[in-house]
């Protein structure tokens, strides 16, 4: 059976500083071509995609009258998002948002107890014996795959531990929402799990809402820390907009 056993969204936005551009990547060495396929792609559903060298992009319009793009990296070794970019009309140019954004997904695997239930909804995984891993996105094949005004890419093969299966990118035609999904599937029985999706980047500022209703705004930590959030969602600031990142609801459809 598989599972989405990580998911997570972001939604990116442009901030009041028109013209400010983030670099993007120029270096290009010698490289494999990963196999893209676009048999399942529907060009109404209103996103535009387009393979470019070891690119892929994908634009769609956002129900505010503007534009976004999003750029893959289709290099091993490198960040997926290389770069993330709006402009605020349909005929102004893009601004980068960020550039160099990476999804990594921690996961804890360990053994589900002896119980004569079917389903346990919470689990302590760290009661028994347990392996940590960090999942790892070998870039061996892509699929583009519309249905109605969404667009998925699926990046494969992305494995952690005990789990493999692809990582998997939706867009939605007139939203700057991003969703980001590790779908992964395992053999062995009773496995129990937990995880953290993450962002790996270099937001100059991190910014978000305590749980007494304050926004707070501060330098990125060296190391991995947790804060109590409001809302579930943290902002990473760049200069020229911000990224906020947050699970998705449990009873929520998307559009």
């Amino acid at each position: 059976m598989i599972k989405k056993i990580s998911r997570c969204c972001f939604i990116f936005g442009k901030t009041l500083i028109p013209g400010f551009l983030l670099s993007i990547f120029t270096l290009t060495p010698l490289f494999s071509q990963t196999p893209v396929d676009l048999s399942g792609y529907l060009a109404s559903s209103g996103i535009q995609v387009q393979l470019r060298n070891y690119l892929l992009y994908a634009q769609w319009n956002t129900l505010s009258g503007g534009r976004c793009n999003v750029r893959f990296d289709l290099r091993n070794g490198y960040p997926l998002f290389a770069s993330l970019n709006m402009s605020r009309t349909g005929n102004s140019p893009f601004i980068t948002i960020a550039t160099g954004i990476d999804p990594r997904f921690d996961i804890s695997a360990g053994s589900r107890p002896r119980d004569p239930w079917p389903y346990i909804f919470f689990d302590c995984v760290d009661a028994r014996p347990y392996s940590r891993s960090t999942a790892h996105l070998e870039l061996d094949s892509v699929k583009v795959k519309s249905e109605g005004a969404r667009t998925t890419v699926s990046f494969s093969t992305l494995t952690a531990g005990v789990f493999s299966g692809e990582l998997a990118v939706t867009i939605y035609n007139g939203s700057p929402l991003l969703h980001v999904e590790a779908v992964m599937t395992e053999e062995e029985p009773r496995v129990a799990y937990i995880y953290d999706a993450l962002f790996s980047g270099a937001p100059p500022v991190v910014c978000y809402k305590d749980t007494s209703d304050r926004f707070i705004r501060t330098d990125p930590p060296d190391a991995l820390t947790a804060y109590m959030v409001r809302h579930r969602t943290i902002i990473a600031e760049f200069p020229a907009g911000s990224l906020a990142v947050f699970p998705p609801p449990h009873a929520y459809v998307f559009p």
